[in-house]
């Protein structure tokens, strides 16, 4: 850090808010809370006065910084923004009012975003491993490097106009990639809509679709058969991910659901909830793991479909299109097997469905090398921001 920054503890420029407010039962507020690893100050949900246990609650204000008592050392601090304007927080989230006569808020809130801020908050924090909590006073006694105000509004504007630019370039990646995924889809379109001959999936083309409508009596257990459930099927391709966490079922209760178990060449589909009709193929890989309740099983007749086609079927818009027509709202969406036999699908013969496999397989490596150049820019771009914080507050930006 620069030399001639002097260093002031927090106690000279905070000083914690007392606005306390009696909680009226039919009055609905803002309840405010604060996300992990400076992610920010957000609302966790409008709630009325009726729903909220304490009869005081803390009011803030915008430029007010705001943290937590249990998660500070976690990085669960910051600002508090003008669209949580008089939300209210509970005695866990100390608040501060900030002396903007030395320290410029938004100042703090870049500073507060570093490393060094975190392990201030760290090093105040103390207790057992269920109950550490941050203590007030030897966080207002940290001592932070303080240049005077024009350098600070110069550094803030600095990084503001440097993570305006970061923001932009997340954008554009996401914008490239979700392209990507929009190209592949309009491609899938243009291929099976030139195909004439159309039929319903319930006419012959599964030798099984089914799924149990409840698991009873499931035990996990820390190994034995592999579970899959809708977080195993990506919506990046049609594999599936069988990564942490895990769940596993024994041989026992595996063979209680034979159904099920799925085998190389089976699809699963999710059938209930906000990702229904996500599809994914299952290989060599997972033959023999079993599926949750909320899973399809669907076993193509090899004679007649090939699963990957079907797949890519599925991502199509002709596919989408009809599946949430046939979606029924209930408290959770869901799609019966009888409406899932009624979409017609473009099916040309099988040597052909090969081929459009084989074709649109090409096109899907090249959006994945893609994918993987953005990647590595991603991790450049998430690394960048905190760089230059470091060096804005060593004093070298």
């Amino acid at each position: 850090m620069k030399n001639n920054w002097s260093r002031v503890p927090l106690g000279e420029l905070l000083k914690k808010s007392d606005r306390w407010i009696r909680v009226q039962p039919n009055e609905s507020y803002k309840l405010v809370t604060v996300r992990l690893w400076g992610k920010g100050v957000v609302l966790r949900g409008q709630v009325t006065g009726a729903e909220i246990a304490a009869s005081e609650m803390l009011q803030v204000q915008p430029d007010q910084f705001i943290l937590s008592r249990i998660d500070a050392r976690n990085g669960a601090f910051g600002l508090i923004p003008v669209s949580l304007d008089g939300g209210v927080v509970s005695n866990d989230f100390p608040v501060f009012d900030i002396n903007k006569t030395r320290l410029l808020p938004t100042f703090l809130g870049w500073m507060s975003k570093t490393g060094d801020f975190v392990d201030f908050c760290k090093a105040a924090s103390e207790g057992t491993t269920n109950r550490v909590r941050l203590k007030e006073d030897r966080f207002l006694a940290t001592a932070i490097p303080l240049p005077p105000l024009g350098e600070q509004r110069w550094i803030a504007a600095k990084i503001d106009e440097i993570a305006s630019k970061v923001e932009e370039a997340r954008r554009l990646r996401h914008q490239a990639t979700e392209e990507g995924k929009a190209i592949q889809r309009a491609l899938a379109d243009v291929v099976l809509r030139d195909i004439k001959t159309r039929i319903q999936l319930g006419e012959g083309l599964f030798d099984l679709i089914y799924r149990y409508p409840t698991f009873y009596n499931i035990v996990f257990t820390d190994k034995g058969v592999g579970l899959l459930k809708i977080s195993n099927l990506t919506q990046e391709g049609w594999k599936i991910q069988f990564d942490n966490p895990r769940d596993f079922i024994s041989q026992e209760t595996n063979q209680r659901f034979q159904r099920t178990i799925v085998e190389a060449g089976d699809l699963v589909m999710a059938a209930r909830g906000a990702t229904i009709g996500k599809t994914a193929y299952v290989t060599e890989e997972f033959a023999g793991f079993n599926i949750n309740a909320n899973l399809l099983r669907l076993k193509p007749n090899a004679a007649k479909l090939e699963g990957k086609y079907f797949w890519y079927f599925m991502c199509s818009n002709l596919a989408q299109n009809q599946f949430q027509a046939l979606v029924t709202s209930t408290a959770k969406q869901t799609i019966t097997v009888p409406k899932l036999k009624s979409i017609y699908i473009p099916l040309p013969p099988v040597t052909e469905q090969y081929r459009i496999v084989a074709y649109l397989d090409g096109f899907a490596e090249k959006v994945e090398a893609l994918k993987g150049q953005q990647k590595g820019t991603t991790a450049e771009i998430d690394a960048f921001l905190p760089s230059i914080l470091d060096k804005a507050f060593k004093g070298e930006l």
